[in-house]
């Protein structure tokens, strides 16, 4: 994270949830953490984007990346 003392063990996986496995860790500019998911059912190919109390949700992973590009920071606080 940007500040990554703040959030030094946090893993995708981490945020595993109601059908979802983190695959992607990443973060706001203020630093908190943005998940990418992809859907545990293979035939369901939804991929979602976890951040505070908010999901967006996307059909293909290349959808899900051009929203984060646009919006977080990589884990290290570098642009996507």
């Amino acid at each position: 994270m940007k500040n990554s003392k703040m959030y030094p063990t946090l893993q995708p996986s981490d945020f595993d949830c109601m059908g979802y496995e983190g695959r992607f860790l990443f973060q706001t500019r203020d630093g908190r953490p943005v998940v990418l998911a992809q859907h545990t059912d293979i035939d369901c190919a939804i991929w979602r984007v976890m951040f505070g109390t908010s999901s967006v949700f996307f059909g293909t992973y290349g959808e899900a990346m051009e929203y984060c590009k646009k919006r977080f920071l990589s884990k290290s606080g570098k642009p996507l």
